[in-house]
């Protein structure tokens, strides 16, 4: 079983202000869309806006740092820990369990990057600065073939020729990919089709794979079941946590629960299981693919002073008084779950505007995740949520 604990290299508060942003987040957005699909990167994410805090100063890094729920943690303390972060989850391990991640930085050839400002980008976040001539149709290309590249070829186009003018200086971008085999694959042959119930009380026919397991933990709770499936991966671990509504309308209730704090007593609930049980699931295969602008939603848990014309980008290079704001982040997600195992990608891309300058008798339950749900793709030595979403509609 994980250890919820996070590892002596990474700071407790950090990891719980990733966890309290990354749900507020995924809260609002789902909100927001009700009975859509939602699925983001929350890690990612935050990793994108840690490459604007980089460049801030004043009221708008006050404001990215209380968004991202790390105003008590001192900036040196909080890059040096970041870049540990990100070396404990990519390291390479054994079986087929793959999470990769990249950073860039696109810069408007007419614009001067600061110096220390690329030099702690590049020493904390591994991002490399390119310039780019935004006026060029071919400063787009080049930006979704380094996105494609990355995730491979799952998601190949984000930037648009039209976004990048010369009143933009730079387009900073992450990209997140993860690849697992289920630890215990769903056999191919008990895939059968069956009803999805819709939020609006229909029904469509997709394809539900089946396993019986007792590798698979299980929990319930306040009108709902979850299940966690670990995936391969050694030294590391991963884990796919599945959160199903007894109802088919109760994601929304479920939803409006999902706090960091009760996340933590949800994961502990895991970890203290004493019980051996098989888990009889039955879990829609389906790929899904989502994007949006998340500026408002960003705005509304505490961004808006990066977002206007009074922020202070002065570190990445801008002149003092050069008006400077984040313009546009855009998030686009893949994830497709089968009877193998999980590939889920998340790119983010931020344009920055500034001009040109022990055994028991076993307990069968069953779980039929037939209705709209829950997950997330969880790692389980650090509790960072890579992925997470809302799934009304696989079909």
């Amino acid at each position: 079983m994980p250890d919820f604990d996070p590892p002596l290299l990474l700071p407790a508060s950090l990891l719980q202000a990733q966890r309290e942003f990354g749900l507020a987040l995924l809260r609002r957005v789902a909100q927001a869309t009700p009975q859509a699909n939602v699925f983001i990167s929350p890690f990612g994410i935050v990793v994108a806006l840690l490459l604007a805090l980089e460049g801030s100063a004043g009221a708008t890094r006050e404001a990215i740092a209380r968004t991202l729920r790390v105003e008590g943690i001192p900036p040196a303390e909080l890059a040096t820990a970041v870049a540990r972060q990100l070396a404990v989850l990519t390291q390479p391990g054994e079986y087929q369990l793959t999470l990769g991640m990249a950073n860039g930085l696109w810069v408007n050839q007419n614009f001067t990057l600061d110096p220390d400002f690329a030099a702690r980008i590049r020493q904390h976040y591994r991002a490399s600065a390119t310039a780019l001539d935004f006026t060029s149709p071919r400063a787009s290309e080049v930006i979704n073939a380094w996105v494609s590249q990355r995730t491979a070829g799952r998601i190949s186009h984000v930037a648009e020729a039209s976004s990048l003018t010369e009143d933009v200086a730079l387009v900073l971008t992450n990209a997140v990919y993860f690849k697992a085999d289920w630890a215990e694959e769903f056999s191919e042959a008990a895939t059968r089709p069956g009803p999805f119930w819709l939020g609006t009380g229909q029904a469509k026919t997709v394809p539900l794979m089946r396993q019986r397991s007792s590798a698979i933990q299980y929990q319930r709770g306040a009108g709902w079941q979850a299940v966690r499936l670990p995936y391969l991966g050694y030294p590391r671990g991963a884990s796919m946590q599945v959160f199903v509504p007894d109802q088919p309308t109760g994601l929304p209730d479920f939803l409006r629960s999902l706090t960091a704090e009760q996340w933590a007593q949800w994961q502990a609930a895991y970890g203290g299981q004493n019980e051996l049980i098989e888990v009889d699931l039955t879990l829609p295969r389906f790929q899904l693919e989502w994007q949006q602008d998340l500026t408002g939603a960003l705005d509304a848990l505490g961004l808006g002073p990066a977002l206007g014309p009074d922020a202070d980008f002065t570190p990445v290079g801008l002149p003092p008084g050069t008006p400077g704001f984040i313009g546009q982040i855009t998030h686009r997600t893949y994830l497709r779950i089968d009877e193998k195992g999980t590939e889920a990608v998340g790119v983010t891309m931020m344009w920055l505007d500034g001009g040109a300058a022990g055994s028991s008798e076993l307990r069968r339950v069953e779980v039929r995740v037939d209705r709209p749900f829950f997950c997330a793709i969880v790692d389980d030595e650090t509790g960072t949520i890579l992925f997470g979403g809302a799934v009304y509609d696989p079909a």
